[in-house]
């Protein structure tokens, strides 16, 4: 995976792909911990600077934040932040209270909701769940190998395709995926950054009419911290105007000395001694990239309502990429099962991994990870009920030597 908000990713997607091939590094667990602390640590200053400068051209009054845990906190933040709805928002928010359970009610997010003036929401900031990484990085995975097995079988290349995809076997196709899986594995080919790009780990949603984000959309471009902005537009069951924004970071002198002076005792929750965390931090600012992206989405109030309430619920296109059978065969199952062990290695209070569970080529049911986490977090878990967990027990009950 490469993750664009982070400012350390080539290093980081080193580490992963060497990882998804089953090859770990001295250094490896230790960085993934300082990665997971220390970046967030550089870049979360600027990202609220930022917003709020932003949504200040949203609405009169102050800028106030509100932390959101689940999506229905989220939708009663939406019904209670649009001022004058529609008869059209009505109508869906009624259905909502209606058949609440029905709207996925306890899924969990990590959410900053901002609004202004009278309650007014202008703003939603979503940092990317460990899950949802891990599942997007795995069909990134996917789409790549897929391309290169059907280049290999003759199914890809115009006028030159020799073979219809349907005609494949599912045995030589098998045997083919296998095959790409070994060659990357041993460095023959290898994924590109843009390949594996995951570029809304930090994302945001502005919401406002049409006149409001066309100004917004100009405050973004012209901002003295931004460096550059790709622009795209969304157009199907629901619409918006899709803002790749890239940050500049303060200067590396600036960042090592706020960092140096922070605290650092939660480290010690990830198996790090803070002052040795503390030394190594400018190998790691001065390591990194001087920039990171976010994404911005500027929709209005109706396109919002209804990818939450109406046409193009968000679970529901979840729910549809996960049952997708592309996704869902032995290599995305690997792969997201591979990304996610690494990022729940970072926040664990393990730093040096000597062995991997999980390869690229590899074949490995869900519970493979629960038994791994629990391993990293010395849980039990992972056991089942009836387990026995006592050697002596075991001897005496069961008369072992």
């Amino acid at each position: 995976m490469f993750l664009t908000a982070v400012t350390q990713r080539d290093r980081l997607f080193d580490v992963a792909m060497h990882w998804l091939n089953g090859r770990v590094g001295p250094g490896d667990g230790r960085f993934l911990t300082e990665a997971f602390l220390l970046d967030h640590a550089i870049t979360a200053p600027l990202v609220a600077r930022f917003f709020l400068e932003v949504t200040a051209l949203l609405g009169s009054g102050d800028t106030r934040v509100n932390r959101l845990r689940t999506k229905d906190g989220v939708r009663r933040q939406i019904i209670a932040g649009w001022r004058t709805p529609s008869q059209r928002a009505l109508e869906l928010f009624a259905l909502y209270r209606s058949r609440e359970e029905t709207f996925f009610p306890a899924t969990p997010v990590d959410l900053l909701a901002m609004t202004r003036g009278d309650g007014e929401l202008v703003a939603m900031m979503r940092f990317k769940r460990l899950q949802r990484i891990a599942e997007k990085a795995a069909r990134r995975v996917v789409d790549r190998v897929d391309h290169e097995v059907m280049r290999r079988l003759g199914c890809v290349g115009g006028h030159e395709t020799r073979t219809s995809a349907r005609d494949l076997s599912h045995e030589l196709v098998a045997a083919t995926e296998q095959e790409v899986c070994r060659d990357y594995g041993t460095g023959a080919i290898a994924f590109t950054h843009q390949e594996l790009r995951v570029g809304d780990v930090i994302g945001a949603k502005l919401i406002g009419n049409e006149q409001n984000l066309a100004r917004i959309e100009t405050a973004i471009s012209s901002h003295s911290e931004v460096v550059s902005v790709h622009r795209s537009e969304h157009r199907g069951v629901y619409n918006d105007v899709q803002l790749e924004v890239e940050l500049r970071c303060p200067s590396a002198g600036t960042t090592v000395d706020r960092l140096r002076a922070g605290d650092w005792m939660a480290a010690r929750e990830r198996g790090l001694d803070p002052e040795s965390l503390r030394r190594n931090i400018p190998s790691y600012v001065e390591g990194g990239a001087q920039s990171f992206f976010i994404e911005i989405l500027l929709t209005t109030w109706p396109e919002l309502v209804e990818s939450e309430f109406g046409r193009a619920l968000h679970e529901e296109r979840i729910v549809r990429m996960r049952f997708n059978p592309r996704y869902t065969g032995q290599l995305g199952t690997t792969v997201a099962l591979a990304t996610m062990y690494l990022m729940l290695v970072a926040i664990s209070p393990v730093t040096v991994i000597d062995e991997l569970p999980f390869r690229m080529s590899g074949r490995y049911l869900p519970e493979s990870l629960v038994a791994s986490v629990a391993e990293l977090f010395g849980l039990s878990f992972a056991r089942s009920p009836f387990w026995i967990p006592e050697p002596s027990d075991v001897r005496s009950d069961w008369h072992v030597s």
